[in-house]
Order: C-alpha cells, then structure tokens, then sequence
C-alpha cells in the first residue's frame, strides 16, 4: 500500500498536465484509487500472491515463494501488452513492478532502491533487480538527487537512464497545510502478528487521556478488546483528515511514509518492521538525519 500511496501523488501530477490516465491494480487498490479520482478509468490487474511469514524473515519468504512469484511476473507481461494493445497506451509507469511493462512503448520503472539493502551472499538477487530494471526505458527515483531521503538505496554512478523527481506524497493533492489539532496519530501496518505486537508496546501511550490520540489501521485484529476504548480508523480519507492535522506521527519507518512526514513537516517516531531490512536502514538514517537537524 505504501507503493500506492506514492502513486497517488504521481496520477495527480499527471492530471494536472491533463493526460488521459488509466489505473491497473487489484480491487483494493482500485477502490482506494477512487475514493481520491472517482473518474479515474480503472483496469483490473491480478495481484502478486505474497503472504509475509510470523517471524519477519522476509527474504526467506520470498526465496519460498520465488516459483509463484515468477509464474506471476509471466503472466503480468503478457497482462501489460494486452492493456496496451486494447487500450492506445502511449506511456507505461510501473510502481517497481518488474512484469508490468510493453515491448511496444515507453516504460518507466519507479523505485527508491537502486541498490536492495541486501547481504553479500545475496548478491544475485542484486544482479537480478539491476537487470530487470534495465529493461525498463527509464527509472524514476523518488528523492533528491543526492539521497537525501533514501541514502545508499538510491545512489548510482550509472545513471544514464535515472531521473530523481523529488519526494511524493499524496497529500499533495490537498494543497494548503491544515490545523495541527491533533496530538498524535499511530499508523499500523504490516503482517497482522507483528502490527499487534507494535500495537501492545504503544498501550500505555495510547490510552493516555491527556492526549488526542487517532490510530489508523488497515487490520481488522482478531481480538481487540484490550482496545476496544481506544479510537480506530481504517478509511484512507478519514485518516488523511487525521494526519493532515496531526502533530506528531507514529509508525514504520516505510519510505513512503517518511516522505509524507518530510512533505507535511510533523514530528515523528518510526520504527522498522522486525526483519525488514529496508526499514532497518532507513530508520537508522531518517535518525541520523534528524539528529543532525536538532
């Protein structure tokens, strides 16, 4: 969801410049997409089935379920030719999705990790990401053109094909800054068994009644009643309205989620999803970058 977020900002600019947009993605995401642009033409594109495991050891979920995840990545190529061919496309922009792209026009791969953050035994994986973005026509990199936000992750001496297009937030669409009225929002996400354990270690602050406090979640926790008293949210525009006017946010520490706090200038506390090495390294940066800051 993080990568739909982000492409959020993306289809607004797009519209701005008056293009004809069409949207591939799962119903969840199109039913998101069109609470934002309920004009927006929508095509149906059949999900990646990737389930996360209970222990946060995502690499080796992935190496599990490496045969179905290529299977799918056949499929989407054939997927993207056949939207092309049916519908006129002129542009294809793919939010790193190494299958969505057409041998008959333009292609852009989005991503902010050039470089996976991934151990010297895993180097073919590197050598595999490199060389499926390659295929693409160009790969636009959501941050400044010195890292500032993603560091080492974006970083390349070859960047014949790279355009940095700065950070994306989709609560650009929103314009002028709001009220910050609200003390703080806590944003769950991930797996369900390791967004319930961040959820338990923020108990005692949640339930602290000197503060306005507004909890966004997606997850729908099995058992609830230890907070039941407390205030959810699961609706994308309701909670924009909640951190738009929040002073300080609670959360992972995903990129897209970084570059909302940096767009909307709030305070922050992140934490990386246990295992999740790209939330690993950019919470130690975002830290650092911030203690420069102080």
């Amino acid at each position: 969801m993080g990568h739909l977020s982000r492409s959020l900002a993306v289809i607004h600019r797009l519209r701005k410049q008056n293009n004809e947009i069409y949207f591939a993605g799962d119903s969840k995401q199109i039913e998101i997409v069109q609470m934002y642009f309920a004009d927006l033409k929508c095509i149906y594109l059949e999900p990646y089935q990737f389930k996360f495991g209970t222990k946060g050891r995502f690499g080796f979920d992935l190496l599990l379920q490496s045969r179905k995840l290529v299977k799918r990545f056949k499929g989407e190529l054939k997927d993207c030719e056949s939207i092309v061919k049916e519908f006129g496309i002129d542009l294809v922009i793919s939010d790193h999705r190494y299958g969505f792209r057409s041998e008959s026009v333009f292609n852009i791969f989005i991503t902010h990790q050039i470089n996976l953050p991934v151990k010297w035994w895993q180097l073919g994986v590197q050598l595999m990401h490199r060389r499926l973005m390659n295929r693409f026509n160009c790969c636009w990199i959501p941050d400044t053109e010195d890292s500032e936000f993603s560091g080492n992750l974006s970083k390349s001496k070859d960047n014949k094909k790279l355009v940095y297009i700065g950070v994306l937030s989709r609560f650009e669409i929103y314009g002028n800054a709001q009220v910050k009225d609200i003390d703080v929002v806590v944003i769950v996400s991930g797996p369900e068994n390791l967004a319930l354990d961040y959820l338990n270690t923020q108990i005692d602050f949640l339930k602290n009644d000197d503060l306005k406090i507004k909890i966004i979640s997606p997850i729908a926790f099995t058992n609830q009643d230890k907070f039941k008293n407390l205030d959810f949210c699961s609706n994308w525009l309701e909670a924009d309205q909640y951190i738009l006017k929040s002073k300080k946010i609670i959360s992972r520490s995903g990129y897209s989620t970084i570059m909302d706090i940096s767009y909307l200038k709030c305070d922050s506390d992140l934490l990386p999803t246990p295992g999740q090495r790209e939330q690993e390294y950019l919470y130690k940066l975002w830290k650092k970058r911030n203690e420069k800051l102080l």
